[in-house]
């Protein structure tokens, strides 16, 4: 099952079209002296399979009509995928996370008020629409919260 994505999570996308996913996986890393903006755009030409996936579902507002950014310098950090109006943070996890570093990145995130899901890749990959099906709960119930926080 490696076609272009759309089985059944297509039910999660506003709009249709096949066109291609983004840049083809290449390694991590980035060289000594880089800036954060140099770094976040190294990891959008390289992506991982996993994010290259979720990125086809929620980019350009297919997704429940809400726009991400994908690796996007937010303070000191670079968020693999976030939706600003919701200040809703995506993460996919290879086995590299889940270290100290990754607890206090969602420390910061979380006193910013950010809201932070994470995904391993393998569950990005072999469940995608469980995990959109997650992202949309998370999302509608920010929604919501935001939507009665403007109420007079």
């Amino acid at each position: 099952m490696n076609t272009k994505y759309p089985s059944n999570p297509s039910t999660y996308c506003n709009r249709g079209g096949n066109s291609s996913s983004p840049s083809p996986r290449g390694e991590r890393g980035w060289g000594e002296g880089a800036s954060l903006l140099e770094h976040a755009k190294f990891l959008r030409s390289n992506q991982t399979e996993a994010e290259q996936r979720l990125w086809y579902y929620l980019r350009a507002g297919r997704f429940m009509e809400l726009k991400f950014k994908r690796q996007k310098p937010i303070g000191p950090f670079i968020a693999d995928f976030v939706c600003l109006e919701l200040r809703l943070i995506i993460e996919a996890d290879g086995s590299q996370h889940g270290d100290e570093q990754d607890e206090k990145r969602n420390a910061w995130f979380r006193a910013n008020g950010f809201t932070i899901l994470h995904f391993w890749n393998n569950d990005v990959l072999a469940q995608t629409a469980a995990v959109l099906e997650q992202i949309r709960m998370v999302a509608g119930n920010l929604s919501k919260a935001a939507d009665e926080n403007k109420k007079p």
